[in-house]
């Protein structure tokens, strides 16, 4: 699936190196029989085959993402918390080096897909419980997302495409939250893998959205795009899905692993 120069696959390999290490280190403490079943499961990473990812020995002391990137269902597992400039950053990791970002709920970056974002900055980006609690106080109550017209919160944000080497200053970007979609109805958003419409059966999600805006010049909303779902809990709200399309024909989904009932 992906492709490297042999520059970046020197960079790949001692990427390996340094994971293995820090694995090593950090999560197994010198136990032979734990890190051979940790290791196994990460070595799950970029298999297309969705009853290997179910049936992967998970460990208790280790956080796992299941991905899709464009179609492919990946195993991912949390390595770090790394520190960002708006805050900290989740650094989730597959047994091939690659490596996926996410701050607060987006995604904030990537190392090893096809295609990538690097030096991701979001400027002003509204936090999601703010969004959610805003949208969840109004007094109108609609049961289709399809329905309302929401308010919108602009913010930026700044990134270098890979490979392209493509660089956005300052993108506008426009936030919205939808109504509560009922399970029985079929607004989910159309970019969501087959795969993982299973795990959102029966589930009624707070969809939020963010799209780039129209350029001044040409008129002409950017390719990128993204959605977030959210479950409602007594305590608040919990995200259980996220998806950031880089381009129209390129997206990066993930739920927390194993699903949650």
């Amino acid at each position: 699936m992906t492709h490297f120069t042999a520059k970046s696959l020197r960079l790949q390999k001692l990427y390996l190196l340094f994971l293995f290490v820090l694995i090593s280190s950090s999560f197994f403490n010198g136990c032979s029989s734990q890190s051979d079943a940790a290791w196994k499961t990460i070595q799950m990473g970029f298999r297309n085959e969705t009853s290997q990812i179910e049936k992967a020995p998970l460990k208790n002391n280790l956080s796992y993402l299941r991905v899709n990137i464009n179609g492919l269902d990946v195993l991912l597992v949390k390595g770090y918390i790394d520190s960002g400039s708006n805050g900290l950053v989740d650094v989730w990791y597959s047994s091939d080096g690659s490596v996926l970002r996410i701050q607060e709920g987006r995604y904030v970056g990537s190392f090893g897909f096809d295609q990538n974002w690097q030096e991701v900055f979001r400027n002003d980006a509204p936090s999601f419980n703010m969004l959610l609690n805003s949208a969840m106080s109004s007094p109108i109550k609609l049961s289709s997302a399809l329905d309302q017209n929401p308010k919108k919160y602009f913010s930026a944000q700044s990134y270098i495409a890979m490979p392209s080497y493509k660089a956005m200053r300052d993108e506008r970007i426009s936030t919205i939250v939808l109504a509560p979609v009922l399970p029985e109805s079929s607004a989910t958003p159309a970019t969501i893998p087959r795969s993982f419409k299973n795990y959102l059966a029966n589930k009624e999600l707070i969809w939020i959205s963010e799209t780039p805006q129209p350029n001044d010049i040409f008129k002409k909303k950017g390719d990128s795009f993204a959605w977030y779902g959210f479950l409602k809990t007594k305590g608040g709200f919990v995200q259980v899905i996220g998806q950031q399309c880089l381009s129209k024909d390129f997206c990066i989904t993930w739920t927390p692993w194993p699903v949650q009932p």
